[in-house]
């Protein structure tokens, strides 16, 4: 092996270095790679053994707060060199000889032929749907817009020109409903582009280029106000007569650097009389708001009408007040008023009263709340009067990601999309707390009606972890909760974040196939609010990571399944809780996959500047003391000699993160399991199930 050469020679040279390798040591790596590439590796098609696989350890160490750290691995860090190039080779081989079946190409041909369609957006004029319809087929997101006649059922398509790297993630529809805006992300820029519905083309303006996500609200047919990083500007769809309305320079803010805030918000309040605008200091968390009363450069902006720490999410607007969705004083949430004519604190009010759920998301529209709480982790779905009297549940699955239509603070129509882990995204309508689909059967190709709405056996149970705090677990089959069955283990991502219950292709294949779902509701997300958030970080981080073992051995011990046929996924953020559970020696896991994880938090935190969310989840490394802390869960630093599960890696950003991750692991592994890597998204789908049937041993 080309490897196992090249880390026997480099055995006899020890090199130290405090910043980065010499030239003449990554010249003697590529030539000895050369040199060794014609070496095949035996063949194997069902494991890539730990004994014919050695990845070079070279010396590297740096010293950090009077710490040495040490990274053999860091020869991986130059993504172009041809060391690195070679180690991709390998991967790839070691993954065509794993996936090198007749199996495995039936599995791939089956999922192929799944075509999925969402409904990311959608909102109504008169009895016209105008919807954002993403088509996932392939791997590849082709984004169209539709518009769907409820009374004679025709529908036209039309392709949106979507770049691959790009994604829609909000619509905004003019009066009439000829204009729609809409808001394109790609990486961390956003931006409106206005589409043209009687033309099907996108208009020639051009909208600034944001930092963050930003609103776009009609005044009527052909006016609207637009939010750029300092400004809130109206103008209309030919771009005549642009004004600035508010210029967050130009506010006192006691002598802060304008470049400490950020996140401007505008959205129209009152029937379209006034703006509601809101900024966020990026350093302490600190939002201010201000009121435009009209909508023309000669309009007055109000003194600052509040200054809170607090999170206040506007959710509607009426007769002088403002509702705000909220975690002052209620770790779970509540809804509170703001008086125009009173905004001091002393008059705010309460509109609905925190609960034992998380309330997640609300929407006032035509005098009565719509609610969305999580209660344990199942989503619960209420109507309500002004103040939380005659609360009425309106029946929904447990488990779905619910988003009520959001294009206006004043659109009265009562729409939202429904999507979970075995459903995509699709419209509904509420009608006499009941949900309705907008679409008839077969009015559309993928589109929503009661023979595909969510449907899955579903458990929820508790379970103790190690300081015996009570943990929520939630079991989903296709038919029915049964022991002794291959198991899935996810969980949420922390930093308070609610729990994902999107669409997930494979996690519906998974399913499909007859396996269980369990999700830990594991501390550190937002279960049960911000206190849950909070017990599980910065130096009690830790405990997270007890709570995903303890689950682990709550499945085996209630013979839920065995220890051969339990997976775990981790996905972006929460893999390094994941892979540092991993590490434990109680670790029973008998496969997992990792979708772009962050493995290496130490050398993370030192390679940009840190953002406030991030120190609050994983503490300031700012001395010895914290980086020890940091340290201690650590996955890439914390692998040890011992026996590790089948790993399937797949990663397309931050590369060498993974990258080390898995060559150090493939190096303290003692067993013969597959340790793959993937960079290849087109084929995700169908090597991950592959990998989780040929572990789990769940046959075709």
């Amino acid at each position: 092996m080309i490897i196992c050469k090249l880390n026997r020679t480099l055995e006899f040279s020890q090199l130290v270095s405090n910043n980065y390798f010499s030239a003449s040591i990554c010249t003697a790596l590529v030539f000895l790679l050369i040199a060794c590439a014609e070496d095949k590796p035996e063949p194997n098609t069902s494991t890539n053994t730990a004994e014919s696989i050695k990845y070079p350890e070279i010396d590297y160490s740096y010293q950090l707060y009077g710490k040495i750290l040490e990274n053999k691995y860091q020869w991986l860090e130059d993504s172009n060199s041809e060391a690195t190039q070679e180690w991709l080779e390998i991967q790839e081989n070691k993954s065509q000889e794993y996936f090198d079946s007749k199996e495995f190409q039936q599995l791939k041909t089956k999922l192929a032929a799944k075509k999925h369609v969402s409904f990311p957006f959608v909102d109504m004029r008169h009895y016209f749907y105008y919807l954002i319809r993403l088509d996932r087929a392939n791997n590849k997101n082709n984004w169209q817009f539709s518009l769907y006649n409820k009374v004679t059922h025709e529908l036209t398509n039309t392709d949106l020109d979507i770049p691959q790297d790009k994604k829609i993630i909000s619509m905004s529809l003019s009066h009439s409903g000829r204009f729609v805006g809409i808001l394109e992300k790609q990486v961390s820029n956003f931006k409106w582009r206005l589409f043209d519905t009687f033309t099907n083309s996108f208009l020639s303006l051009s909208l600034p280029v944001t930092t963050h996500k930003t609103q776009l609200s009609w005044v009527n047919d052909n006016q609207f106000i637009f939010v750029s990083n300092n400004n809130v500007s109206i103008t209309d769809v030919f771009g005549h007569q642009q004004e600035t309305l508010f210029n967050l320079a130009d506010q006192p803010k006691e002598d802060e650097q304008i470049t400490e805030w950020s996140k401007l918000e505008a959205h129209l309040i009152f029937n379209d009389t006034k703006i509601f605008i809101s900024a966020k200091n990026t350093n302490t968390r600190e939002k201010k708001a201000w009121v435009i009363n009209g909508l023309d450069k000669f309009a007055e902006t109000s003194e600052i009408l509040f200054s809170s720490k607090a999170e206040l999410e506007l959710v509607g607007s009426n007769d002088g007040n403002l509702y705000f969705l909220t975690d002052l004083a209620a770790s779970r949430n509540r809804i509170i008023s703001i008086d125009l004519n009173k905004p001091q604190r002393r008059y705010w009010k309460e509109v609905i009263a925190q609960t034992n759920a998380v309330l997640i998301d609300a929407r006032y529209l035509d005098n009565q709340w719509l609610l969305h709480y999580r209660d344990n982790g199942q989503s619960k779905l209420f109507s309500s009067k002004q103040y939380g009297k005659n609360k009425a549940p309106i029946v929904s699955p447990p488990y779905s990601e619910i988003h009520f239509t959001k294009s206006k603070i004043n659109n009265k129509s009562q729409l939202l999309t429904l999507e979970s882990f075995n459903q995509t995204a699709s419209p509904l309508e509420i009608k006499d707390n009941n949900l309705i689909t907008i679409f008839n059967n077969n009015d559309l190709p993928g589109g929503f009606n009661e023979s595909n709405k969510p449907r899955y056996a579903h458990q929820l149970s508790f379970y103790r972890s190690e300081d015996s705090s009570r943990i929520p677990i939630s079991l989903l089959a296709k038919e029915k909760i049964a022991k002794d069955q291959p198991v899935l283990l996810i969980t949420n991502h922390g930093f308070g974040l609610d729990d994902d219950y999107h669409h997930s292709a494979l996690l519906e294949a998974f399913l499909d196939i007859g396996g269980t779902i369990a999700i830990a509701h594991i501390r550190g997300g937002g279960t049960y609010g911000k206190n849950w958030h909070r017990s599980a970080i910065n130096n009690k981080k830790n405990k997270a990571i007890e709570d995903l073992l303890a689950a682990q051995n709550w499945l085996l011990d209630k013979n839920y399944t065995s220890s051969d046929q339990l997976a775990v996924l981790g996905d972006h953020y929460n893999s390094s809780t994941i892979a540092q559970a991993i590490n434990n020696r109680k670790s029973k896991f008998s496969s997992a996959l990792f979708m772009d994880g962050y493995f290496k938090l130490v050398e993370y935190s030192q390679a940009k500047p840190l953002q406030k969310n991030w120190q609050d989840e994983y503490g300031e490394v700012n001395n010895k003391s914290s980086l020890e802390q940091l340290l201690s869960i650590d996955p890439f630093y914390n692998i040890n000699k011992k026996t590790y599960p089948a790993l399937f890696v797949f990663s397309q950003s931050h590369l060498s993160d993974n990258m080390q991750y898995l060559s150090k692991v493939q190096n303290h592994n003692s067993n013969n399991l597959p340790l793959l890597f993937s960079t290849n998204e087109a084929e995700l789908l169908p090597e991950a199930l592959y990998f989780l049937r040929q572990q789990l041993t769940i046959m075709p």
